[in-house]
């Protein structure tokens, strides 16, 4: 009696159940005929093109096949949950850390001392994320470039939806690892691409950065892009090299995908099958 086991195909299929329990939870993913629809028009294009300039249309118009548009939705489905896994800190108990420079708004002390007793004991963050975090299409460039987590200093529950606190218009920059969490400032929405923030981590906590030191590589300067540019590059899944005081830097957030999804959560999913197929 011969046994066929597909341990990636399980495991797929267990994380694909995993994002079922999120979305009746509330939590959102692309449905199958709206992903459907953009992606045949994609493929069309695609598709218009190679016969526009003469080439074999053969490999391409396989992909028109249900089973392979549906292999390839779950596939996607999968990537979007490990890149919103990537954006929920794990709840463990950590030391603080603060940047020299960090200071506290008189009005936003009791926010803050409720997120920071939240870190000391290991308690959820999730009530502290973004207001977007619901939607798992939603992405963090700052986060998977640099990062860089953003949090809100609330102290009672969101009106809208009672599992997040209030939003602040002043948030929390930090990073986390397994023992600290760093506090780097409290400033307004918006600096996503505000490379003074690299600069508080470079200056403070310089082993978070001085790892992703490219040695030999020169850019165009610490202004050769502007912040805008920079937010079109990470959308656009470009991995923007990161320039202070003449010195470059290798995403310490991983990296983005060309779908400008995290590079981290591809690598992981990644490094789970070929650990299964190894097995």
């Amino acid at each position: 009696m011969n046994i066929k086991i597909n341990l990636v195909a399980d495991i797929i299929k267990l994380l694909l159940e995993e994002i079922n329990k999120l979305e009746a939870n509330g939590f959102l993913f692309k449905k199958y005929d709206h992903w459907k629809k953009e992606y045949l028009i994609s493929l069309q294009q695609q598709k218009e093109e190679l016969l526009k300039k003469g080439k074999c249309t053969k490999i391409i118009s396989k992909k028109f096949d249900n089973a392979y548009i549906k292999g390839k939705l779950e596939r996607d489905r999968v990537f979007t949950y490990m890149d919103l896994k990537s954006k929920i800190i794990e709840p463990r108990a950590r030391a603080i850390k603060y940047s020299n420079s960090f200071a506290c708004p008189s009005y936003l002390k009791n926010g803050l001392d409720f997120l920071e007793s939240k870190i000391k004991k290991g308690q959820s963050l999730f009530p502290h994320l973004s207001r977007g975090i619901f939607n798992a299409e939603n992405q963090d460039g700052m986060l998977y470039d640099w990062g860089i987590h953003h949090l809100h200093l609330g102290t009672k529950q969101d009106k809208k939806n009672k599992r997040l606190i209030q939003g602040t218009k002043q948030i929390v920059y930090a990073v986390f690892d397994k023992e600290f969490a760093y506090l780097i400032a409290i400033s307004n929405h918006g600096r996503w691409a505000d490379k003074n923030l690299m600069r508080v981590i470079l200056k403070d906590f310089p082993h978070l950065i001085e790892p992703h030191k490219l040695m030999g590589i020169s850019g165009g300067g610490d202004d050769c892009y502007s912040e805008k540019e920079h937010i079109i590059l990470r959308k656009a899944g470009v991995i923007p090299i990161t320039e202070i005081d003449g010195v470059c830097y290798a995403p310490p957030g991983g990296g983005i995908v060309g779908s400008g999804g995290s590079m981290t959560a591809i690598n992981g999913i990644q490094q789970i099958i070929y650990l299964v197929q190894r097995s």
